[in-house]
């Protein structure tokens, strides 16, 4: 909205110019006025052309897509899935809302809505409290999915360019049980811990390894590694690359993922 007034200013103030008007960063202030005359064009600024301080309320859009390949030690079969994500975020002072949904080749995935909090207990310790509720947007062949919940507490540790972080989630699965299929479910823990590392100002780097308790009570915890970079173009854009890979008694799977958000 922002882009589209200066763009509406710039159109109002080319033809003034002829008549003695100039305004360098087309911001709807006279350079002789201008006491920021380098103001970016989606910047909102004040009548002395200068930024407005930055507003408590902040979104990100991020769109993705994964590339999963599973293993299936059982059935000695590998199976290929493609699985396109979306996510919104809204950042009020040390909350956020978070909303992501995902498709696959075939149907809609769940769709998870979290509240987080964010306390900064000093400079080097953040801790992070998240409820979230997992909604069943897709209907299985057993209709047996239902709405579950979970609680998660992190913690992240950073001096100089290095981080450490370790999370727990508790998730309460209310899926009902299939007695003829054999099919009985759990509420599960996950742990991870992981270090991080800022190879310059832009990018971000990660790894970080993962115990995951299995939703069904027959089938082994997962294991998991994760190696992760994060790159931001600027104040706006940023983009993720991710490999995981994740494994138990039965399975392998090996997942590629890309992700390009804009915060705002």
């Amino acid at each position: 909205m922002l882009f589209i007034k200066k763009i509406c200013l710039l159109l109002l103030v080319l033809p003034i110019s002829s008549f003695g008007y100039t305004d360098s960063d087309f911001d709807g202030v006279e350079d002789a006025k201008d006491k920021c005359p380098n103001t970016s064009v989606i910047d909102l600024v004040d009548k002395n052309g200068c930024k407005i301080e930055e507003s408590l309320h902040h979104f990100d859009v991020i769109l993705g897509v994964k590339s999963i390949k599973i293993e299936d030690k059982n059935r000695d079969k590998n199976y290929y899935l493609t699985i396109k994500t979306a996510q919104i975020d809204y950042f009020y002072k040390n909350f956020s809302l978070n909303i992501t949904s995902a498709e696959n080749d075939s149907k809609l995935e769940d769709t998870y809505v979290s509240l987080k909090y964010k306390y900064e207990y000093n400079e080097l310790v953040t801790f992070y409290t998240s409820f979230g509720v997992i909604l069943p947007t897709h209907k299985n062949m057993l209709n047996n999915n239902r709405t579950d919940y979970s609680i998660s507490q992190s913690i992240h540790y950073e001096k100089n360019n290095f981080s450490l972080f370790g999370a727990y989630r508790y998730t309460f699965i209310n899926n009902i049980d299939i007695e003829k299929a054999s099919l009985y479910y759990q509420n599960t823990n996950s742990y991870t811990l992981g270090i991080g590392y800022n190879l310059t100002q832009e990018l971000y780097s990660s790894i970080s390894v993962s115990s995951i308790e299995n939703i069904y009570q027959e089938i082994d915890n997962s294991k998991s590694t994760n190696i992760s970079f994060l790159y931001s173009f600027d104040d706006n854009w940023f983009t993720n690359i991710s490999y995981t890979k994740t494994y138990n008694q039965s399975t392998i799977s090996d997942t590629l993922s890309f992700r390009i958000g804009y915060y705002y």
